[in-house]
């Protein structure tokens, strides 16, 4: 303040600012008690994002088409109060990578995201191939491998795949399997411990039944590292035909035995390879 007499200058301003807009009333008085005032703005932001870090990545064996997964917790920082999320599936985790973003968003509206990356992987492989390949056939001739690529042992007699295909025409079924073996370290034929079961369901993608393969107790375990192949045949009473193109486990291409999650197996109930329809 200037005045040609002594001028004493004052203000309201507070110790410490809040967030937002505070006016600050300064005052300045003369001698002879004029008095001039103005007003200053100060305003407080908060520009600073929380500081956020993502659990660490997950690996996981495949225990379904869905596998639940525990992804840990995230660590949150912020001199504000703060929310955290993420967007992780509710129902569990397909098989292959997914990428789940955590988000922490603070009192103010700042944001930070980090992502943690949930790996799973299927712990059995199965292989397959259709004995013919027609889009129109009479019989159906599924090549199944499956191989214990875990680090225990299972008994076959505990393992069901499931064939998916359409029916094209409601009849009577049989099947025939002309080949069944464990390769591995111990190679043996189990062909008359194999069984084949048909089991209508509700229509799906490319399903509406299935063919079961399973396995009686004579056919011993299946230890890690060892494989068996199934090679088999199935048809209708009156041999009409199957459109096989739209089946859901049908392979157009494949010549021999190839990876696929298009049939299903299951060890005491619990799907433990493949995506059912």
């Amino acid at each position: 303040g200037t005045d040609i007499f002594k001028v004493t200058v004052t203000s309201n301003a507070p110790e410490d600012y809040a967030l937002g807009t505070t006016e600050v009333k300064w005052t300045a008085t003369d001698e002879n008690g004029n008095v001039t005032t103005g007003v200053q703005k100060i305003t407080v932001v908060d520009t600073t994002k929380p500081v956020l870090k993502a659990p660490a990545d997950i690996a996981a064996a495949a225990t379904g088409v869905k596998t639940p997964v525990s992804l840990g917790q995230a660590t949150v920082s912020d001199i504000f109060g703060y929310t955290l999320e993420n967007d992780a599936p509710a129902d569990g985790f397909p098989v292959g990578k997914t990428a789940v973003t955590w988000t922490a968003t603070d009192a103010n509206g700042n944001v930070s995201t980090a992502v943690q990356y949930v790996t799973v992987t299927q712990v059995f492989k199965v292989q397959s191939y259709n004995g013919s390949r027609n889009s129109v056939t009479s019989k159906i001739s599924p090549r199944i491998s499956f191989e214990n690529t875990s680090g225990s042992t299972i008994q076959l007699s505990n393992i069901k795949l499931r064939y998916y295909y359409t029916i094209d025409g409601e009849k009577m079924q049989g099947f025939y399997s002309d080949y069944s073996r464990v390769s591995g370290s111990g190679s043996r034929n189990i062909l008359s411990y194999t069984e084949g079961s048909f089991q209508k369901t509700a229509s799906k993608n490319g399903s509406d039944y299935y063919l079961e393969i399973s396995f009686s107790s004579g056919a011993g375990s299946l230890k890690p590292g060892e494989k068996v192949q199934i090679q088999c045949t199935f048809w209708k009473s009156n041999f009409s035909a199957y459109t096989q193109t739209n089946d859901y486990s049908f392979n157009t291409w494949a010549t021999d035995y190839t990876d696929t999650n298009k049939i299903t197996v299951y060890s005491s109930g619990k799907l433990i390879a493949g995506m059912e329809p």
